[in-house]
Protein backbone atom coordinates (compact mmCIF):
# COMPACT_ATOMS: atom_id res chain seq x y z
CA UNK A 1 0.00 0.00 0.00
CA UNK A 2 2.45 2.23 1.11
CA UNK A 3 4.80 1.77 -2.17
CA UNK A 4 1.80 2.09 -4.00
CA UNK A 5 1.33 5.85 -2.84
CA UNK A 6 5.20 6.26 -3.40
CA UNK A 7 4.62 5.73 -6.78
CA UNK A 8 1.68 7.63 -7.25
CA UNK A 9 3.35 10.66 -5.65
CA UNK A 10 6.77 9.87 -8.44
CA UNK A 11 4.47 9.78 -10.88
CA UNK A 12 3.05 13.25 -9.86
CA UNK A 13 6.19 15.14 -9.38
CA UNK A 14 7.31 13.39 -13.04
CA UNK A 15 4.08 15.02 -14.97
CA UNK A 16 5.12 18.42 -13.16
CA UNK A 17 8.41 18.38 -14.54
CA UNK A 18 6.98 16.83 -17.91
CA UNK A 19 4.41 19.75 -17.75
CA UNK A 20 7.78 22.53 -16.97
CA UNK A 21 9.63 20.99 -19.90
CA UNK A 22 6.65 21.34 -22.42
CA UNK A 23 5.96 24.87 -21.00
CA UNK A 24 9.83 25.92 -21.42
CA UNK A 25 10.14 24.42 -25.13
CA UNK A 26 9.47 28.06 -26.44
CA UNK A 27 12.14 29.52 -24.60
CA UNK A 28 15.49 30.46 -25.30
CA UNK A 29 17.93 27.86 -23.51
CA UNK A 30 21.01 29.88 -24.07
CA UNK A 31 22.30 33.11 -25.90
CA UNK A 32 25.98 33.75 -27.35
CA UNK A 33 27.67 34.58 -24.38
CA UNK A 34 24.82 34.13 -21.63
CA UNK A 35 22.09 31.52 -20.24
CA UNK A 36 18.45 32.04 -21.96
CA UNK A 37 15.11 32.30 -20.16
CA UNK A 38 14.71 28.73 -21.11
CA UNK A 39 17.77 27.50 -18.89
CA UNK A 40 16.19 27.08 -15.39
CA UNK A 41 13.20 25.90 -16.41
CA UNK A 42 14.62 23.04 -18.31
CA UNK A 43 17.37 22.02 -16.05
CA UNK A 44 15.47 21.69 -13.15
CA UNK A 45 12.87 20.12 -14.35
CA UNK A 46 15.51 17.56 -16.28
CA UNK A 47 16.83 16.94 -12.78
CA UNK A 48 13.30 16.31 -11.14
CA UNK A 49 13.12 13.79 -13.71
CA UNK A 50 16.27 12.23 -13.46
CA UNK A 51 15.83 12.12 -9.48
CA UNK A 52 12.27 10.48 -9.63
CA UNK A 53 13.15 8.20 -12.13
CA UNK A 54 16.55 6.78 -9.52
CA UNK A 55 14.05 6.73 -6.44
CA UNK A 56 10.93 4.97 -8.69
CA UNK A 57 13.25 1.91 -9.12
CA UNK A 58 14.60 2.32 -5.50
CA UNK A 59 11.47 1.77 -4.25
CA UNK A 60 11.04 -1.18 -6.64
CA UNK A 61 13.71 -2.95 -5.84
CA UNK A 62 13.05 -2.29 -2.39
CA UNK A 63 11.61 -5.04 -0.32
CA UNK A 64 9.46 -5.28 2.28
CA UNK A 65 11.43 -5.48 4.67
CA UNK A 66 13.44 -2.45 3.88
CA UNK A 67 10.02 -0.56 3.63
CA UNK A 68 9.33 -1.43 7.01
CA UNK A 69 12.60 -0.13 8.58
CA UNK A 70 12.26 2.85 6.54
CA UNK A 71 8.84 4.09 9.31
CA UNK A 72 9.64 6.05 11.82
CA UNK A 73 8.17 5.71 15.66
CA UNK A 74 9.68 9.12 17.09
CA UNK A 75 6.87 11.14 18.03
CA UNK A 76 6.60 14.78 15.81
CA UNK A 77 9.56 17.51 16.45
CA UNK A 78 6.73 20.00 17.65
CA UNK A 79 10.11 22.45 18.34
CA UNK A 80 11.18 22.09 14.80
CA UNK A 81 7.84 22.92 13.64
CA UNK A 82 7.72 25.79 15.82
CA UNK A 83 10.95 27.02 14.61
CA UNK A 84 10.32 26.80 10.76
CA UNK A 85 7.58 28.46 11.73
CA UNK A 86 9.20 31.36 13.47
CA UNK A 87 11.43 31.53 10.57
CA UNK A 88 9.15 31.99 7.86
CA UNK A 89 7.70 34.77 9.81
CA UNK A 90 10.70 36.32 10.12
CA UNK A 91 11.30 35.86 6.81
CA UNK A 92 7.66 37.73 5.46
CA UNK A 93 7.79 40.38 8.17
CA UNK A 94 12.05 40.96 6.60
CA UNK A 95 10.99 40.94 2.71
CA UNK A 96 8.10 43.01 3.45
CA UNK A 97 10.68 45.27 4.85
CA UNK A 98 12.58 45.30 1.36
CA UNK A 99 15.69 42.85 3.07
CA UNK A 100 16.19 39.40 1.64
CA UNK A 101 19.16 38.55 2.74
CA UNK A 102 17.94 38.10 6.43
CA UNK A 103 15.42 35.25 5.47
CA UNK A 104 18.43 33.51 3.68
CA UNK A 105 21.00 33.45 6.52
CA UNK A 106 17.81 32.13 8.96
CA UNK A 107 16.99 29.54 5.95
CA UNK A 108 20.59 28.77 6.26
CA UNK A 109 21.21 28.59 9.76
CA UNK A 110 17.92 26.16 9.98
CA UNK A 111 19.54 24.21 7.18
CA UNK A 112 22.98 24.09 8.90
CA UNK A 113 22.04 23.48 12.48
CA UNK A 114 18.79 21.49 12.04
CA UNK A 115 18.88 19.47 9.20
CA UNK A 116 22.98 18.62 8.91
CA UNK A 117 23.27 18.72 12.88
CA UNK A 118 26.28 20.93 12.78
CA UNK A 119 27.11 22.76 16.17
CA UNK A 120 25.49 26.07 16.31
CA UNK A 121 28.46 27.97 16.40
CA UNK A 122 29.42 26.73 13.29
CA UNK A 123 25.83 26.68 11.78
CA UNK A 124 26.42 30.51 12.60
CA UNK A 125 29.44 30.79 10.56
CA UNK A 126 28.18 28.90 7.64
CA UNK A 127 25.15 31.21 7.36
CA UNK A 128 27.09 34.03 8.04
CA UNK A 129 29.46 33.69 5.49
CA UNK A 130 27.26 32.16 3.14
CA UNK A 131 25.42 35.34 3.36
CA UNK A 132 28.23 37.50 3.10
CA UNK A 133 29.13 36.24 -0.04
CA UNK A 134 26.06 36.24 -1.79
CA UNK A 135 26.24 39.81 -0.69
CA UNK A 136 29.57 40.13 -2.42
CA UNK A 137 27.86 38.44 -5.85
CA UNK A 138 25.13 40.30 -6.38
CA UNK A 139 25.39 43.63 -4.72
CA UNK A 140 28.86 44.17 -4.89
CA UNK A 141 30.31 42.02 -8.33
CA UNK A 142 27.19 42.35 -10.20
CA UNK A 143 25.52 45.63 -8.78
CA UNK A 144 22.07 44.29 -9.01
CA UNK A 145 19.84 45.81 -6.21
CA UNK A 146 19.21 43.92 -3.44
CA UNK A 147 16.40 45.70 -1.48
Amino acid sequence: MEKGIHLIFLGLLTAFAVSILAGSQDLKFADEYSFGPGFVPVVIATLMLVCCVIQAIRLVRATPAEAAEDRSKLPPNLAGLALAIAIIGFGVASMSLGSVFGPVAAILLLISWGVTRHPLPISLFVSASTTALLYLIFSVWLGLPIT
